[in-house]
């Protein structure tokens, strides 16, 4: 008993220091990122819609690309919507997207803690893993709409996981994965996934 109360405190211990050091990193970086009052890399587009909804504008109208400027606007809108929410920072116009887009980060990571059930040292390595991820720490505070797109895919599977035949939480997660599609048009992954999963686990509801 001795022994696996020490190897339990063990792990413990490695997943505490590995998913702090791995939040100090990401934070560190994050922080960088909201400061900068400047595009860090392909910001434009995503901010650009942004500031069209706040001013009302439908954003896929064809006017915007017949005259100078000409704001691209290439990605569905609901991360956009999101950020609108939030009021413009005059002195960094990137710092609600960011703010938005690193909630939605953190919220795809707190995904793992599901997944991890009572395993929480293991869910605490995994998410320590995750932040230790190059893209995943440059993308975190980063003003794009990949991180919405990541956090309703990781929920869609989660929730599919956990819906065990409940008609409610297969409905949730299909909502979760259209979702997805609206924050980025290309995250199609995550409802291919659950589609198969049901038409192996459950046909007529895959099915349906």
């Amino acid at each position: 008993i001795d022994g696996v109360i020490g190897v339990l405190g063990l792990v413990w211990v490695v997943a505490l220091l590995v998913c702090g050091a791995s939040l100090a990193r990401v934070a560190r970086v994050s922080a960088d990122h909201l400061a900068a009052p400047f595009d860090l890399a392909y910001e434009t587009p995503n901010l650009r819609s942004i500031q069209l909804m706040q001013e009302g504008r439908y954003v896929y109208d064809t006017a915007l690309y017949e005259q100078a400027p000409w704001w691209l606007t290439p990605y569905t809108p609901l991360f956009h919507h999101l950020a609108a929410l939030f009021p413009a920072n005059p002195d960094n116009p990137f710092v609600p997207g960011r703010l938005v887009a690193l909630g939605c980060m953190v919220g795809a990571a707190l995904a793992l803690l599901a997944v991890g059930g009572r395993a929480v040292p293991v869910a605490l390595l995994a998410i320590g893993a995750f932040f230790l991820v190059r893209p995943v720490t440059s993308n975190t505070a980063f003003l794009k709409n990949d991180t919405l797109a990541l956090l309703l895919s990781a929920w869609a599977v989660v929730v599919l996981a956990k819906a065990r035949g409940r008609l409610g939480w297969e409905i949730a997660s299909s909502v979760l994965c259209g979702l997805a599609f609206c924050a980025k048009q290309s995250y199609g992954a995550a409802a291919a996934a659950c589609v198969l999963w049901m038409c192996f686990t459950r046909p007529r509801r895959g099915l349906i």
